[in-house]
């Protein structure tokens, strides 16, 4: 499977989300309701998958910060809370923008 289409209504991405997939080069999970992301479900996906976030409504914290690490296509993602980033770009943001109360 090369793809994975978006608008599928999730508010999260299961654990082994990266399992299964031999050769998984696109995941699309733009414009569902996901607004954070566990970086253990998405390891397996870092080196090779393009990973479209764009649409959900994120908040960018503390517990999205491993994201900056991830590839710039990753990050293309926007950002409806915190109040301090509300309306930002993830990949613009730096990691002591993304703070938790």
């Amino acid at each position: 499977m090369t793809g994975v289409e978006g608008r599928n209504a999730l508010t999260f991405l299961p654990e082994d989300i990266g399992q299964g997939f031999p050769v998984l080069e696109f995941l699309n999970v733009g414009r569902n309701n996901i607004t954070t992301l566990n970086q253990k479900s998405l390891a397996p996906l870092r080196n090779g998958t393009y990973v479209y976030l764009f649409g959900n409504p994120l908040h960018c914290d503390c517990r999205l910060r491993f994201l900056l690490e991830y590839s710039d296509d990753w990050t293309y993602a926007h950002c409806v809370s915190p109040a301090a980033v509300k309306g930002s770009y993830l990949k613009t943001l730096f990691a002591e923008q993304m703070t938790c109360a």
